[in-house]
């Protein structure tokens, strides 16, 4: 049992290992500083009447009582470019300031609060120093999606009424790199949401994470994902998250069943869209799904038993995209649930997918899934799509096939062939094209 208080000298502690406290109460006029290496857990109280700061990548897990009676600022859960702090609790109604470090400037991102009862106008009203503000129409960048009409709604102006919903994905523009501050009662149970579809609308909802922590999204039968993928669509079965990229452009990288391609959890405060099926239903953002993590979001790795390349085509304004291929002994030549993934994109200009070679089949992939059948060369058709002229470079981001297994990008205008296993291909590009029939990607022992 620990008790901080005020002193003369105002020294106060700083956690910086892993310590597990019975009760701990931090008095009035007082700081407890968990520090990026620290971890406390509270097995049966936690008091607050002065401070307790939390710094990025920080950890508090309470498992008994969490009394914070110095308001907001009370509880301060800080971020920066490395991570953010977290919090796993279950006492309802606890003020807190949550911090998120959001990079890059003038690029829209993905964010669902993790508090509850904070307005709109006070979330601008704190972040006005962040956020993207249009002085003509008296505008900042932020709106949330419109699942009716499957479109994002107008962007908000200062007064904008309402409060933030935990759970729900709401896009922000960004002046410069900063700190997105939500000040309000942390979420601590379990969110079940409806998913909207219908005749009318697309089917495509915009969730988030609302917890001040990390989310299992993939992690065992427990994840999200894992849990409740048979309420979204047959091809566009998966966790669609938003990546920004050079030039204010960006496209949507895809959590499901193929390992390798994207790590198992969400951070916290990240949004992200799913679709769902025609009879749609529920899901629920359990608190049970709670875990300490700070990840980076498509994150490639060699997975066992899976093969996986991953093509990425960068333009001369460092606008990039991405489309994985991905291998696997179970897998068939049609739609394969939670493995293939229909393509995304708010930007019909600019895009990149694999088609199928069946000509009854017109998906276009952001991950397409196929046997491991490598005993002849397989030809993938690659769409791309680019609305302005210039160089387009063809690379693979990550390659884990087979040693004796090859991939190529041909070329069919120039009647080039680039092994991407050791170079890149660069390809000018006409305006307005759409290359369906330009590129294929071989894979293979040897080239047709």
């Amino acid at each position: 049992n620990v008790l901080i208080r005020k002193n003369e000298e105002s020294v106060f502690p700083v956690l910086s290992g892993q310590v597990s406290l019975n009760i701990t109460n931090v008095g009035r006029g007082s700081t407890l500083t968990i520090s990026s290496t620290g971890y406390l857990t509270s097995t049966d109280q936690l008091c607050i009447r002065g401070r307790v700061i939390v710094q990025p990548q920080g950890k508090i897990t309470s498992t008994g009582s969490l009394n914070n009676n110095n308001s907001y600022e009370g509880l301060v859960l800080e971020s920066d470019e490395d991570g953010s702090a977290t919090i796993i609790h279950n006492t309802e109604n606890v003020p807190a300031i949550v911090k998120r470090y959001v990079p890059g400037s003038q690029q829209f991102h993905l964010i669902s609060t993790p508090v509850e009862g904070q307005t709109i106008a006070n979330f601008i009203a704190e972040n006005s120093g962040v956020l993207a503000y249009n002085s003509t129409i008296e505008k900042y960048a932020m709106r949330h999606y419109l699942e009716t009409s499957g479109s994002w709604s107008d962007f908000y102006p200062a007064n904008q009424p309402g409060n933030l919903v935990p759970g729900t994905t709401y896009a922000i523009g960004l002046a410069s790199p900063g700190t997105i501050i939500c000040k309000g009662l942390l979420t601590s149970t379990s969110k079940t949401i409806e998913l909207v579809r219908d005749e009318t609308s697309s089917g495509w909802n915009a969730i988030g994470n609302p917890f001040a922590s990390g989310l299992n999204a993939n992690d065992g039968t427990g994840g999200f994902y894992r849990k409740y993928n048979g309420q979204f669509d047959t091809q566009y079965s998966g966790l669609y998250i938003w990546v920004p990229t050079a030039g204010n452009s960006g496209q949507y990288q895809v959590i499901n069943s193929v390992p390798g391609l994207s790590q198992k959890y969400l951070a916290s405060a990240q949004g992200f869209l799913v679709k769902a099926k025609i009879d749609p239903g529920f899901v629920a953002i359990e608190s049970g799904m709670r875990a300490h993590e700070n990840p980076t979001f498509y994150k490639s790795d060699k997975v066992e038993d899976w093969y996986i390349v991953d093509l990425m085509a960068q333009n001369s304004s460092g606008k990039v995209l991405n489309t994985a291929i991905a291998f696997n002994s179970e897998i068939t030549y049609g739609i394969d649930k939670g493995f293939d993934a229909g393509l995304y994109t708010d930007n019909v200009n600019f895009r990149l997918f694999s088609a199928s070679q069946e000509e009854d089949n017109d998906m276009e992939f952001a991950i397409q899934a196929l046997p491991d059948n490598f005993e002849n060369v397989l030809i993938i058709p690659l769409g791309f799509t680019n609305n302005a002229s210039g160089v387009i470079v063809f690379s693979a981001v990550s390659n884990s096939l087979p040693q004796d297994i090859t991939a190529w990008l041909e070329d069919r205008e120039t009647g080039i062939f680039t092994t991407l296993s050791s170079e890149s291909y660069s390809a000018t590009i006409a305006a307005n094209t759409e290359a369906l029939g330009r590129f294929f990607l071989h894979i293979g022992r040897g080239v047709n």
